[in-house]
């Protein structure tokens, strides 16, 4: 997804909401326009890779570990590990900024292991 200076993303359980500023409770993760990473309110770390207005962020999640990406790039720095639970992304912008969002067809290929977001399936 492309991405302007004053935009969000963020992963979340469905016990979230749907209200900004997200990032903010337990169940969020949230990667800010300034590189920051937060989680229950609080910054945990911040990107290798600041992202700036028109970079392309990608975000991988594999039931386990959130990683983030800028231009294709591992941005090291703001790994959340051992979440073993669904999340599903979200996305919040301000003050005119424009988002575009793209789940499948990427501008970067994707880490090998990856694809586009798969729906949940119970195998029950």
């Amino acid at each position: 997804s492309k991405s302007t200076v004053r935009d969000e993303a963020v992963v979340s359980t469905q016990s979230t909401g749907d209200k900004p500023p997200l990032g903010s409770c337990a169940n969020s993760w949230l990667l800010r326009h300034d590189g920051t990473c937060w989680h229950a309110n609080e910054p945990i770390s911040t990107l290798s890779i600041v992202p700036s207005e028109g970079d392309i962020i990608g975000v991988t999640f594999d039931h386990v570990q959130l990683q983030f990406y800028v231009n294709g790039k591992l941005a090291d720095g703001c790994v959340a590990s051992n979440l073993h639970t669904l999340v599903y992304p979200c996305f919040y912008v301000d003050d005119g900024a424009i988002i575009d969002v793209n789940f499948e067809k990427f501008y970067y290929e994707p880490p090998q292991g990856y694809s586009c977001i798969m729906k949940e399936q119970d195998m029950l």
